[in-house]
Order: structure tokens, then sequence, then C-alpha cells
């Protein structure tokens, strides 16, 4: 998040900031690792999306239960990441079409599975560093780079 385009102090910020970690879902050492890593390293690390951000996205995913995640603008995986940790306790139902003659029945659960995430992104440096990130923390058989823009996809 672009920290320099905010209107309130970075002083405020920061306090609003401690104030969301303190109230949301704990954020895990790989996430912070990752987080605290793309900072260190990029310095457009401000790109990346917040712990705060993060955090809610974990929360989101808690209470809507997705079958599927699309993140348009990957960058190193932060936000994918979080995706990825939000839904880990999450079992979607992949639904095949029933055998059964009755109408009533068009589809049942088949198989438990977890969501999946897709995350696009149109830069080939980043979407390499996503892609040995989501390797490095053990996510890569349920996080897909797709590179390219979304208009392309």
């Amino acid at each position: 998040m672009r920290q320099s385009l905010l209107s309130i102090s970075p002083r405020t910020l920061h306090a609003l900031e401690q104030y969301a970690i303190r109230s949301s879902t704990a954020i895990s050492p790989l996430l912070k690792q990752h987080f605290e890593w793309t900072q260190k390293t990029f310095a457009d690390g401000d790109r990346s999306s917040s712990l705060p951000q993060a955090q809610w996205m974990m929360d989101l995913a808690k209470k809507v239960r997705p079958h599927r995640v699309l993140d348009i603008g990957c960058y190193t995986g932060l936000s994918a990441i979080a995706w990825h940790e939000g839904t880990a306790e999450t079992e979607a139902m992949v639904r095949r079409p029933s055998s059964s003659i009755d109408p009533t029945v068009h589809r049942r659960p088949d198989k438990q599975t977890f969501p999946q995430i897709h995350t696009i992104e149109k830069d080939p440096v980043f979407a390499r560093t996503a892609r040995e990130s989501f390797e490095r923390l053990g996510c890569e058989k349920r996080v897909t780079v797709l590179e390219g823009t979304a208009q392309d996809m």
C-alpha cells in the first residue's frame, strides 16, 4: 500500500495499523517474514499489501469460505499467501454431476478439497519471484501464478 498517497500522518497511520494488527486474525510468522523480506528487498516494497490488509483478507476468507480466489496484481505474492492461509481450514465442496436420474438431485458432494487461489502478475520478474515464494512457503499446490494482464486472461 503506497503510504505516501494517504492523507493521514505517518504517526496516525502507524497507530491505526497497530490497532488493526491487535484486533484481527493473527499473522503467521511466515507471512510476516515474507512481508518484511518484500519491504527490504524491493525499493518499491510499499506496492505490497500491508499486514492489516492481509489480516482483512484472511478474516474475509474465513467468513466467506470461497471455492476459488482471483488475485489481480500479485507483486511478490503477499495477498495470495494471505488468502492461502485464510482458506487453510476451509473445505470447499467440489461438485460433480450426479448419476442419479432424480431431476431434483442436480449435483452431489463428491470430493473434499481446499480452495484454489489464482493470481495474475504482468511483470515476469515478479511472477517468477512469487512462484519461488510460494514454493518456499509450501503454497504452490493451491496457488497458481498466471503471467500477463487481467485483460489477457
